[in-house]
């Protein structure tokens, strides 16, 4: 990830987590957290679908083969910035 798409990772996740406690009273940081592992979610889900036949990436199944590896550690992270958004909140 380069410094141009974490530094709007990082303000939207922030933008979102502060707009969630304004609105509900929900921890900021915890929603910021559960925002990151959103978005980290999203971009894995897209990542296989532009990997697999007739996507965007595809390349003899190659491109297939990492998005799944990338898919493995994006899982771990999710996991990890959502419990971080659990133990903050509760």
């Amino acid at each position: 990830m380069n410094r141009t798409s974490f530094a709007i990772h990082l303000a939207v996740c922030i933008v979102t987590g502060l707009l969630g406690w304004w609105l509900t009273g929900v921890n900021w940081l915890a929603a910021a957290f559960w925002c990151s592992a959103a978005l980290v979610f999203n971009g894995m889900i897209a990542d296989i679908e532009d990997s697999e036949p007739a996507g965007f990436d595809y390349s003899d199944g190659e491109a297939e083969r990492l998005a799944y590896v990338q898919a493995i550690k994006s899982i771990s992270l999710v996991f990890f910035l959502a419990s971080v958004g659990f133990v903050l909140q509760f």
